[in-house]
């Protein structure tokens, strides 16, 4: 016999019978309607594992078994007017905090399940001096330790409502102790790139083996570190354009047409190796416009996976042409250029699948182009 909630939202996933026991029913009784398949079926397993509901689950069950009360019915089975639980409601912390370590070592976040929340750690991830991953078991963020990342997460924390349960001014203190902000310098004695400042996430052996120093700056500006006068004045005797320079020194690139040669710019694009390049136009003209410069057979008119069939963007140095920028039949880019202001939704949503974001036009932006 079902009684209690639990046998409903049991029975109604298929995992007991109408009389109330356990059951191996491949198909259930009841016929739900598409988005409600997983919800019940995560529901039924949780409670016939043992796992008692929490106040939310047991709200949204309750909805669920009103819903479907006349395919009840149907089959024979009437819903009292009250609905008691088998199991009492399980407490849940729905706090959202920010802790230390033990070890001082990493920050700590705990928060109820938030998307928003959620993407923005992910994309901080691909900028922060230091590690940041999920640990699935202890269901919490984990975020290494220093000075940008505790910076910024004291902000975002703040921003968000978060609890701070340790003594961030004192963290941050001792880090000022034997911290400072890294700088790269260039020895021109050894040939060889220098880092001063304590940032362990940057492996110089890889600065060494780029083959030249724009490469270098466009790899420097990802990380967000300072570059030595140094660094620029060598870049300058290797030949390179105070423009490619500034480039490569930027996230965030306003280019006005009348004032940049297209051809110029594809050189940097290829010395830095950023490849391949997304335009986003909705100027159909743009595309003879771009193979008249770049190539025929190097600019397509991107609309998904199957424009591309089996070519290479990257090794093939391929510009694609796209009037809607649709993040999921696109890979990671070397370069985005928009014709369109660049909007928030485009800095935020590309600043981790794109190395550089540019816009080309002659508005004015300076409140994005950093």
């Amino acid at each position: 016999m079902l009684t209690y909630l639990e046998d409903f939202i049991e029975y109604i996933g298929g995992v007991k019978d109408a009389t109330g026991r356990l059951t191996n029913y491949t198909q259930p009784v009841v016929r739900l309607a598409n988005y409600d398949v997983g919800i019940v079926n995560s529901l039924s397993m949780q409670t016939s594992t043992g796992t008692p509901f929490t106040d939310r689950q047991c709200q949204l069950a309750t909805k669920i078994v009103i819903k479907y009360r006349k395919q009840l019915a149907v089959n024979g089975i009437v819903l009292p007017e009250h609905l008691p639980l088998r199991m009492p409601i399980r407490e849940v912390d729905r706090s959202s905090y920010m802790t230390l370590s033990e070890d001082r070592k990493d920050l700590y976040l705990r928060f109820p399940y938030s998307a928003t929340l959620i993407d923005s750690i992910r994309q901080f991830g691909y900028l922060s001096c230091g590690r940041v991953e999920f640990n699935r078991e202890k269901r919490q963020w984990e975020i290494g330790v220093s000075v940008p990342n505790l910076v910024y997460m004291l902000q975002w924390a703040e921003k968000h409502e978060f609890e701070i349960r340790f003594d961030s001014d004192q963290l941050l203190n001792e880090l000022y102790q034997d911290y400072c902000i890294p700088t790269l310098k260039f020895d021109a004695d050894q040939n060889i790139f220098a880092l001063d400042g304590n940032y362990s996430s940057i492996d110089l052996d890889q600065l060494n083996q780029l083959p030249n120093f724009l490469q270098v700056l466009t790899l420097v500006s990802q990380w967000q570190i300072n570059v030595d006068d140094s660094v620029i004045q060598q870049a300058r005797r290797h030949g390179h354009s105070e423009q490619a320079i500034q480039w490569s020194m930027k996230r965030l690139i306003h280019v006005r047409p009348n004032d940049v040669d297209l051809q110029d710019f594809f050189a940097w694009v290829n010395t830095t190796d950023l490849w391949p390049v997304i335009w986003h136009s909705q100027q159909d003209s743009d595309i003879d416009y771009l193979k008249n410069h770049i190539g025929q057979d190097r600019v397509v008119h991107f609309t998904g996976r199957r424009s591309l069939s089996r070519r290479d963007p990257c090794k093939e140095k391929l510009v694609l042409f796209t009037t809607a920028l649709t993040q999921k039949n696109m890979d990671k880019a070397g370069v985005l250029i928009t014709r369109e202001s660049i909007l928030y939704q485009i800095k935020h949503h590309w600043s981790h699948k794109a190395d550089k974001i540019v816009y080309w036009g002659d508005k004015i932006l300076s409140e994005v182009i950093t």
